[in-house]
This record gives C-alpha cells, structure tokens and sequence, in this order.
C-alpha cells in the first residue's frame, strides 16, 4: 500500500461515526429444554381429562406385518399415540419382538423362539398384517427390541408386554438395555391385579416407567381394585372385561384417582363383546358405547379407522 493510500485510508476510518456495539442478549436463568413427543404423550397420559388415546396392538398391521418397523413408523407418521408390542428372549440372550411363543405364524420359519439364535430368527420374513399361512411374505425382518426403540425413540410412547417362559428375564434385560439408551421415559409396562400383586416392588422396571394397572372381571369389582392400588399411581387401569357394567361401574373411581379408563376393543372377549370388527360395521355402538361408558384409551387393531372416528366426535384431534 503506498503513502498516499495509507492516509487516505486513515482520514476515512478517524471520521467514520463511532457505532454503538449491539446489546449481548441477557443469560437465561435456566436452559429450556424441548420436550420429545414421547414426554408430552407422558403427560397426556396422566390427564384424565385429556383427548382420547389410540393404542396400536402391535403396531399398524393393517398394511404392514405385526410387530415389524414398518408397523411402527406407520403409527408414527399416523399420529397414534402408543405401541403396544411384545418383547421375548432368544436362545442367546437376545430381545426381540414376536408374540407368540413360536415364529409359525407369522414368519416364513417354524420353531420356538427361546430355542432360536438371533441370527436364525434375523434370516426370516415377517408375513403381511396379522400372518398365518396364506399371508404374503414381506421384505421385513424381525426387530431386535434396540432397533424399535431406535427407530421410536422420543417418538411415541411404547407398551412393553413381556413374553416367554421368563418375564422376570425380559424385564430385568429390558431395563438395562432401555437405561442404557436413555429411552425409559417413554416407555409403559402393566401388571395384572391379583395374580401379579406378589411382583410389585420386585420388578425394577416398574418404578423407572409409568405403570398401567391391568385388570380383569374375574377378579374384584373395578372401584375395589382402585381403591386397592392407587398407592402405585398407575397412569391408566386397563380393563379386560366380559360385560360392560363391570368397567362402567368403575370409572368414576377410576377418573377420581386421576388415571385414565382403557377399554381393548382389539378382541370382543376383552370388552365385553365390543369390537374393532363390529365397529368396521357400526362403530357407534361398539367404539361409541365405549366412549360413553367412560372409556379414554383404546387398545386396537384398528388404529387407522379409530384415529378417524375420534377426530369426528371431537374427542381427539387427527394426526395428534
């Protein structure tokens, strides 16, 4: 640079206005964090009083195998609430997601599921919606429980149901393996009354995730079953009952202690001979009815159509 240009530059920069520096933005007391769909779904839960929920029974099979990913992220990109799936152990020690005892069903395998190696069970294909023989093989693999929650996590929240000849197994190996991905937070585990009573406080899982009280007609009426196990703060009472004056009776008790009421319209014999089927049909009197008994979550095989209905009796938003 010559002198000329050295003084010139010099003359400009003396008399060019002193501008104010911009104010710093002040510190936050405390960092906001953003809460994942999964916790807002946690509290959602825990409200009584808020919108009705949607629980896909293993997934949304109806245009994707049972218990599969793409089952999953259908759910997922629905909206729906909650999963409901089933987590077993293989023979090495693995968690994955099957149902039934045996692979018969629903893959193109045949064997038990406790005598089979995760790679044996890995080189399967999961047959189309709820399987069986003539079902359609599909591209999908069975999932290990890591790689649901993988794709889940913060995503929807997750009914785990415990499988196999070893649930204590499933649920001490489910801990460590969902404590370890940092995922408890969206998970839900139940117990039944009555015949699980002797597990409570003896499964760890249970005080790491939000507990559902599962009960069934054949055992006290539900307000007593209420009264009885409030004290483990369960988020809902999922009810399994042959007749429905068994879950109305129960209801308002089960409101007052602020958990939510959950009917399982997936099978009539499990509420009271309502049911997805029948509501393809007429589903004021079997989805309906249950609404009016009292009913604010649904276990269904149908979570597509149900999730439609709601929305139209303005009792949950579409897509929520």
């Amino acid at each position: 640079m010559t002198p000329m240009l050295r003084k010139i530059l010099a003359a400009t920069l003396l008399a060019a206005p002193c501008l104010p520096l911009p104010a710093l933005a002040a510190e936050p007391a405390a960092q906001q964090t953003t809460q994942t769909r999964a916790q807002q779904l946690v509290a959602r839960l825990r409200d009584p009083d808020g919108p009705a929920m949607i629980v896909a029974h293993r997934g949304c099979h109806v245009e994707a195998p049972e218990n599969s990913l793409a089952a999953f992220e259908r759910c997922m990109r629905l909206g729906i609430d909650i999963i409901e799936t089933d987590v077993q152990i293989t023979k090495d020690g693995a968690l994955i997601l099957m149902h039934d005892t045996t692979v018969d069903r629903t893959t193109n395998g045949t064997g038990r599921v406790a005598d089979m190696t995760l790679a044996e069970l890995k080189a399967l294909r999961l047959r189309f919606g709820t399987g069986g023989p003539d079902a359609p093989m599909t591209g999908e693999q069975i999932p290990t429980f890591e790689e649901a929650m993988e794709a889940m996590r913060g995503r929807i929240l997750v009914d785990l149901d415990a499988k196999g000849p070893d649930l204590p197994a499933v649920w001490a190996q489910s801990l460590t393996l969902l404590e370890r991905m940092g995922v408890l937070d969206q998970m839900t585990v139940k117990l039944t009354a009555g015949r699980d009573d002797h597990l409570l406080g003896k499964v760890p899982l249970l005080d790491k995730v939000t507990y559902l009280q599962r009960v069934t007609s054949f055992g006290a009426p539900l307000s007593d079953i209420v009264a009885s196990h409030s004290q483990y703060r369960p988020a809902a009472y999922t009810v399994v009952f042959l007749n429905l004056p068994y879950f109305e009776e129960g209801v308002a008790a089960v409101r007052a202690s602020g958990a939510r009421a959950w009917a399982e319209p997936f099978w009539g014999a499990t509420a009271g001979g309502y049911s997805d089927e029948l509501a393809m049909l007429d589903p004021d009197a079997n989805w309906g009815r249950l609404l009016q008994a009292g009913a604010t979550v649904f276990l269904t095989d149908r979570p597509e159509s149900l999730a439609v209905y709601l929305a139209a009796k303005g009792v949950r938003p579409f897509g929520s």
